[in-house]
């Protein structure tokens, strides 16, 4: 296995990443985001390390990244329920599957970083399988940012507790409501021949999910599947228990996904077949 920092130039920013590979030429490549609240490109407490490493060993490679403005990466971070930088993983999906030689992708992430892989398949569309921890619905792209801006101050403030409850009331709402496209829109567009995993604490907080995936099994569109979690939030994995689930979860199913051919589907690319030693370490 081997490890280089690189930084993707996306528009007038630099995003920091880690690209990890086996030491033989790997048959895939899986992208790992984080949520919206600012946590580095290894995920809290390492998660993501773990992830990339135990999927080298699979012969898998992987990219974790940040989002500007946080950590190594340069601009302006963007803080909000409503933030999506699906720019930003696409043009580093892109660069990942380049360096890595494969067109076999996998995207991986939590909250906003779910909502943003979601988004992204349109463009990816050689998207093969994610894993998304904690979806929720996608709030409208028209909403403005300021609106939600004073209500993200308070619950900074607000103790634990109360914040959970006032979120939940949130995503409860979003489900119900007109605005946005919602989880069983968000699942029909992308469930045809991908496998997609759902990590959900509670499926009223994004509608009738476990409805929706059951007739998608019915279908036999992919493979998609519904795991309950009891965490609601990544800064909840403090016990090495709910790590060691987290991470044997993820590396199994990307595993498992990419033990299977790849499906063809209309407009893939193939990437080109550039040497990682060659092109990631010259922007380390």
């Amino acid at each position: 296995m081997k490890e280089y920092a690189v930084f993707v130039p996306v528009a007038e920013q630099h995003i920091a990443a880690i690209v990890t590979v086996p030491d033989d030429d790997p048959h895939a490549v899986v992208v790992m985001t984080t949520g919206g609240g600012g946590a580095p490109r290894s995920q809290r407490f390492r998660l993501w390390t773990r992830v990339a490493r135990e999927l080298a060993d699979r012969g898998i490679a992987s990219l974790r990244m940040e989002y500007a403005g946080v950590g190594d990466s340069t601009g302006v971070a963007r803080v909000g329920l409503d933030v999506h930088p699906v720019d930003d993983l696409v043009a580093v999906a892109t660069y990942a599957m380049e360096v890595t030689g494969t067109r076999r992708l996998g995207l991986c992430g939590n909250c906003a970083g779910a909502r943003t892989s979601v988004r992204a398949t349109e463009t990816l569309t050689s998207t093969e399988s994610l894993v998304l921890f904690w979806l929720k619905p996608l709030a409208s792209s028209d909403r403005s940012r300021w609106r939600l801006a004073p209500l993200v101050r308070m619950l900074h403030v607000l103790p634990s507790s109360t914040r959970r409850r006032l979120t939940r009331v949130y995503w409860r709402r979003e489900a119900r409501s007109g605005r946005g496209a919602k989880i069983s829109q968000t699942l029909e567009r992308i469930a045809p021949d991908r496998d997609i995993l759902l990590l959900e604490t509670q499926s009223d907080l994004a509608g009738p999910i476990p409805e929706l995936v059951e007739e998608l099994q019915r279908r036999d569109r992919g493979r998609i599947e519904l795991r309950g979690f009891e965490s609601t939030s990544m800064a909840a994995f403090e016990s090495e228990r709910d790590q060691d689930i987290t991470v044997e979860t993820v590396v199994g199913w990307f595993e498992r996904s990419f033990s299977a051919p790849p499906a063809v589907r209309p407009g893939d690319i193939d990437a080109p077949r550039d040497s990682v030693d060659g092109v990631v370490a010259g922007q380390a």
